[in-house]
């Protein structure tokens, strides 16, 4: 997770704003400071997901207002539809198994697991018309579609 090589030195990840630390240390910072934003850049295999639904799970275990409050605005992106939600999956799975609350679970089914595409697409449909956009929109599936018209 902290092994981004274009920030790291010696096999310790580099932080702008608090100098270098250990792959352990930006691992635990990630799973404590949930009032921050993260970018989980890792290879494969070194435990993104299990991290991020770490993350997620210890979220729910906050107070019951800062939970449902964090739960419900929580944005995870990544490069594949299987990989969100396989993610999803497996933090409503670890919620459920630790007897989340009904209302932190109401709160996770409003975060949003997906692609950037889909996010971005989601920005737009929900704040398009701020750009003169028509409220329809919709993805074309074939790129070939496009020039149909």
């Amino acid at each position: 997770m902290g092994s981004d090589p274009s920030r790291s030195e010696g096999g310790r990840a580099m932080s702008a704003s608090s100098g270098t630390l250990s792959d352990q240390q930006v691992r635990d910072r990630f799973l404590k400071e949930t009032e921050r934003n993260f970018s989980v850049i890792a290879p494969a295999g070194v435990g993104k997901t299990e991290a991020i639904v770490r993350r997620v799970i210890g979220m729910a275990g906050e107070p019951l207002p800062i939970a449902r409050q964090k739960l419900s605005t929580l944005v995870v992106v990544t490069y594949t539809n299987r990989a969100a939600h396989e993610m999803q999956h497996r933090a409503r799975n670890g919620m459920l198994e630790s007897k989340a609350d009904p209302e932190l679970l109401a709160s996770f089914n409003q975060a949003f697991f997906g692609t950037i595409h889909q996010f971005c697409f989601k920005l737009l449909r929900t704040y398009g018309h701020h750009l003169g956009l028509p409220s329809a929109l919709e993805v074309l599936a074939d790129e070939d579609a496009l020039w149909l018209e």
